[in-house]
């Protein structure tokens, strides 16, 4: 296994998009959820990575219905795009796109993105953010 890491290239960047399965369950508040966030965040950067990408918990059909559920989705996006304004290791990106029952960029599961959710998300969103941090680490 040494030897295998050894032959993989170092990362320059993780994008971490997380925190739905935590709210569907309910079990930790915002500042909970949060914490677990910026934990996998601190995990990769003390691990060599030189900078992480913070994607925002995106909308669900689950938080269309549940108020308490969109009001902890909004509180950990806040908490989290604060935190990444204040350190130079982390980029914070908005999620793109708000949920629409039946919408062209959702799966009919309310959860998950479409083939077309994913195409945007990573190539019209997260493209350009990635090619500007690897810009300046060049």
């Amino acid at each position: 296994q040494q030897q295998q890491q050894q032959q993989q290239p170092p990362l320059s960047i993780v994008i971490l998009l997380a925190g739905t399965n935590d709210i569907g369950y309910g079990l930790l508040d915002a500042e909970g959820i949060f914490e677990n966030l910026w934990t996998l965040h601190r995990t990769c950067l003390d691990l060599g990575v030189p900078k992480t990408i913070a994607v925002g918990i995106p909308p669900s059909g689950y938080q269309a219905v549940n108020k308490v559920a969109r009001r902890t989705a909004q509180d950990v996006n806040r908490m989290l795009e604060e935190q990444c304004r204040s350190t130079r290791t982390s980029t914070f990106v908005g999620f793109p796109f708000a949920y629409e029952p039946n919408g062209a960029h959702w799966s009919s599961d309310g959860l998950h993105f479409s083939q077309l959710g994913y195409k945007v998300l990573g190539e019209e969103c997260l493209a350009p953010v990635v090619k500007q941090i690897l810009d300046e680490l060049l």
